[in-house]
């Protein structure tokens, strides 16, 4: 397991995340996105430094989950340390590992999630939803529900 993995984990496993916005994965790699609470830009990707973490950590709590079907794969997801924070990861039973976390300091916690159709559809506390897909995580899009 690289370094970063085992950061990543163990960070996991305390119920904290690290504070990039974005989709992290175990090996280092990064997906950029960036809510400003109407549109979703999605960044390069890029690579995050596990040694930067040290101070960048928020406190994770579990609101929902859901399994994905015909796997070993569960969907977690709410809320980071802030008011504002919004967490999503998709976790590996088997090995006990993250697979992946998409962190976002402006989605609001996440209070719904369900598989529908090969994607995770979260539904935030704001009434947006946002979908990412299971097979390629970068592709996230959100929709903004202003039907009350």
């Amino acid at each position: 397991m690289s370094n970063s993995s085992e950061i990543l984990n163990s960070a996991w496993r305390s119920e904290q995340v690290p504070l990039l916005n974005g989709i992290l994965f175990p090996n280092g790699q990064r997906k950029v996105l960036d809510w400003d609470g109407d549109r979703l830009v999605i960044g390069a990707e890029s690579r995050w430094d596990v040694h930067d973490l040290s101070d960048e950590m928020t406190y994770f709590t579990e609101l929902c989950r859901t399994d994905v079907p015909n796997s070993k794969l569960v969907v977690v997801a709410g809320e980071g340390g802030l008011g504002t924070d919004g967490v999503i990861a998709l976790v590996d039973l088997d090995a006990d590992l993250l697979c992946w976390v998409l962190f976002m300091d402006s989605s609001n916690p996440f209070s719904h999630v369900e598989t529908i159709d090969g994607q995770i559809v979260a539904r935030t506390t704001l009434d947006t939803t946002w979908r990412v897909d299971l097979e390629q995580p970068g592709l996230v899009t959100v929709t903004v529900d202003i039907a009350k």
